[in-house]
């Protein structure tokens, strides 16, 4: 049997509250009929936050009694309507937030709801107009940026679909669509060889070999930081596969890329291989990463990555000044430059990156899907430029 909740205590006038079926607590705030005809309509609370559900409810009070003392109707934000708070505890909940997004995506969408409770939060959801969204567009992009604006457009017309599926506003009608939103210009950084090497030469002086080994796996395998800095060592495995008619030996890389969720397979570059072979000579668990710090003995997360690389960079840009513009994410990008030097084509190119590859792709030790063929193409693609030998 469900066990009855406690009520909430010292509630102002007008809320009510019922212990449901399974043992939860409905609070809600309602007016009487005959405050029905000012517009005023039930407003649901939230039983876990009693001290929001005392302010909304005196709020809700107060425009009540000021409806009544001067004889007009209720104000828009005091009737029932869905509100934009609403929308995004809806949306927190279903099933689009968890699991459909990646941790990493969760936060940082979860930034952008703060700043759109903050100035949104109590307004109705049915309310909002493309003019109004407009509107915020421009005042964002004057004090936020160009990037930060459009992030906050998209991140509410994602908010406004939602409502469309609740059946909060009707079909096809987004404020946010067709906005003809300002991008800025992609980043083209790309990292050359002679960077390359500086950020590994600092790397070792700094004694952050396993820095070095992420930065060689993003630069000569073409994969995320997420990816790479929570890559299990059981990703990493030695296995026969067959070439041009001779099976060999061959280290691979198996992966389940953190942002679509799709698998991958690649050979490792002969570059990657001793950094690999290095991080996997200590002996420990085959489902904990395969990058640990130094320092701290602990696994990589974001921040100490970041601070980490931070100061591989800083180290690297004392001898090659051009280190210091180097973002870790470049070094993905680079891969994919300097594959297409080397002849790959966009297609192989892309199985590597992940960013076009099938999700259910099945990929055994014995039987490699089709896509692990295109991406050891890309994968081999990347080589160094060949010196030039001066004569004399």
């Amino acid at each position: 049997m469900a066990r009855t909740p406690q009520p909430l205590l010292n509630m102002p006038d007008r809320v009510r509250q019922r212990a449901r079926a399974d043992g939860t607590l409905r609070v809600w705030w309602e007016p009487r009929a005959e405050h029905r005809a000012l517009g005023f309509r039930a407003v649901e609370l939230d039983a876990g936050r009693p001290d929001w559900c005392r302010k909304e409810a005196r709020r809700l009070n107060a425009a009540l009694d000021k409806a009544l003392a001067t004889g007009t109707r209720a104000p828009r934000a005091a009737s029932r309507g869905s509100r934009i708070e609403d929308l995004i505890r809806e949306y927190k909940s279903s099933p689009e937030w968890a699991p459909g997004l990646a941790p990493k995506s969760r936060d940082s969408y979860g930034k952008l709801l703060l700043v759109i409770m903050d100035k949104w939060g109590q307004d109705l959801v049915a309310d909002f107009d493309k003019p109004t969204m407009k509107a915020w567009y421009q005042a964002c992009y004057k004090a936020r940026g160009v990037t930060m604006a459009a992030r906050l457009i998209r991140m509410m017309s994602i908010l406004f679909s939602h409502a469309e599926g609740l059946g909060w506003r009707a079909e096809n009608t987004n404020p946010c669509f067709r906005m003809k939103l300002q991008t800025p210009a992609p980043r083209e950084r790309n990292v050359s060889w002679d960077e390359y090497d500086a950020l590994q030469a600092a790397a070792a002086t700094l004694g952050l070999q396993a820095a070095g080994a992420a930065i060689a796996l993003s630069m000569l395998q073409g994969q995320r930081e997420t990816d790479v800095i929570t890559a299990p060592r059981s990703g990493f495995r030695l296995v026969p596969v067959a070439d041009k008619g001779e099976t060999r030996p061959t280290w691979l890389w198996f992966l389940r890329r953190s942002k679509r969720g799709n698998l991958g397979a690649m050979p490792l570059h002969p570059e990657a291989v001793p950094f690999v072979r290095a991080a996997l000579l200590p002996a420990r668990p085959d489902d904990t990463p395969l990058l640990v710090d130094e320092a701290t003995g602990r696994p990589y997360d974001e921040h100490l990555f970041a601070k980490r690389f931070s100061a591989v960079r800083a180290e690297a840009a004392k001898v090659l000044p051009a280190c210091a513009t180097i973002q870790f994410r470049d070094l993905r990008r680079s891969f994919g430059a300097h594959a297409r030097a080397g002849d790959a084509t966009v297609d192989d190119i892309e199985d590597v990156l992940g960013n076009s590859v099938a999700s259910n792709a099945q990929l055994r030790e014995t039987y490699l899907a089709a896509q692990f063929t295109t991406a050891a193409r890309a994968v081999a693609a990347v080589q160094r430029p060949a010196r030039k030998e001066t004569k004399g």
